[in-house]
């Protein structure tokens, strides 16, 4: 079986520990297009400031909620008492926001490794593009 090119849909999984015990939870992700990724990563910093007073502003946290909120499909391996969280219509508002932001990482970064893979397999480019003299 290939790689589907026509799936739509990014599982993030990963384990936390509570109480001794590991679980494993998964968030289940609308494949973002190029857009809202380079969306996303130009709102990760802002600069405030100019001249001699630049302050750089780490927008990471904020940045890493709003993509998310924007792309989830639904998560697994939460409950809420004995019920699947998803059974719960206000679920995206219970996730913990360390759990949306630690999924979120984990899918751009993902990204961020494919581009660099595909960058490094790419053929170059070389020769002369000086203008001509006629």
């Amino acid at each position: 079986m290939g790689f589907d090119v026509d799936q739509n849909e990014e599982r993030i999984a990963f384990t936390v520990e509570r109480s001794g015990e590991e679980i494993h939870l998964a968030h289940v992700f609308r494949t973002p297009n190029a857009e809202e990724l380079i969306a996303h990563r130009r709102e990760l910093s802002s600069v405030k400031g100019g001249g001699r007073k630049v302050l750089f502003v780490d927008n990471t946290v904020p940045a890493q909620l709003k993509l998310w909120s924007k792309i989830v499909l639904r998560v697994e391996g939460y409950t809420a008492g004995e019920n699947d969280l998803m059974d719960d219509g206000g679920w995206r508002d219970r996730v913990p926001p360390l759990h949306k932001t630690i999924a979120v990482t984990l899918l751009t970064e993902y990204y961020k490794a494919e581009e660099e893979e595909e960058a490094k397999n790419s053929p170059t480019l070389s020769g002369d593009i000086s203008p001509r003299e006629s």
